[in-house]
């Protein structure tokens, strides 16, 4: 017995609309980075960046910097923050602990404008 399409989209609440939305953006220039080894490798804006045997030579502060977490466990956000920064370290770069963590529910993911919203107040909220 199949799975009534209808009745798929009704159980994930999706809804389709065929009007457009503007978004506001700024698009950054990928970062100019130089991996590490003795002779130090350049890297170019097209390609991955795989850190796993490399580190940057000319490490940067990550000083203010805000998280959304959508997983509603404060343990597992703890364990990123720390991981983050762990490989940061190692990548030779240093990060601070996060100014301020936002938590959100992840059933606010389909609202535009919950999301929207919270966006607003993490820029709002953020003195960066």
């Amino acid at each position: 017995m199949g799975m009534d399409p209808k009745n798929a989209t009704r159980n994930f609440e999706i809804k389709v609309s065929r009007d457009m939305i503007h978004v506001l953006v700024r698009v950054l220039p990928a970062p100019d980075l130089k991996l590490g080894g003795q002779s130090g490798v350049r890297v170019s804006n097209k390609c991955k960046w795989n850190f796993d045997k490399n580190f940057v030579v000319e490490g940067r502060s990550l000083k203010q910097w805000v998280l959304i977490d959508f997983t509603s466990q404060e343990l597992r956000c703890r364990e990123l923050v720390s991981e983050l920064k762990e490989k940061s370290t190692w990548l030779g770069m240093t990060m601070n602990d996060p100014i301020r963590i936002y938590p959100a529910d992840m059933n606010d993911l389909p609202s535009f404008s919950k999301v929207e919203k919270l966006l607003k107040d993490v820029v709002s909220g953020a003195s960066l």
